[in-house]
C-alpha cells in the first residue's frame, strides 16, 4: 500500500505537514535525501535547521531500513511494524 493510500485509509492526513514519497525522492532509504527533502519542504534546511533538530523531529517508520535512516540523521524514531 502506498503511503498515500494507507494515510487516506486511516484518515490521518490532517497530522501531517508533508510527505516525501519515491516519486519526489530518486534514491532509496536508508540514504538521507527523503529526509532532507521533507525538511526542505518545511522550511527546515540548511541555517534554519540548527543543532537542535533531535528535538524538533520524529521519523515514524515501518521497516529496519527506517531505523538506519533515522539514525543517520541523529533523529528521535518511533517504529510500527503493521501486519499485512
Amino acid at each position: 500500500m502506498s503511503t498515500k493510500e494507507m494515510v487516506d485509509h486511516l484518515q490521518i492526513k490532517e497530522y501531517f505537514d508533508v510527505f516525501a514519497t519515491p516519486d519526489r525522492v530518486p534514491t532509496a532509504k536508508p540514504h538521507p535525501d527523503h529526509i532532507n527533502t521533507a525538511l526542505e519542504m518545511m522550511g527546515l534546511h540548511g541555517e534554519k535547521w540548527g543543532e537542535n533538530r533531535e528535538a524538533r523531529v520524529l521519523y515514524v517508520g515501518d521497516a529496519e531500513v527506517d531505523v538506519q535512516s533515522a539514525e543517520l540523521c541523529e533523529f528521535q524514531f518511533f517504529i510500527c511494524f503493521v501486519r499485512q
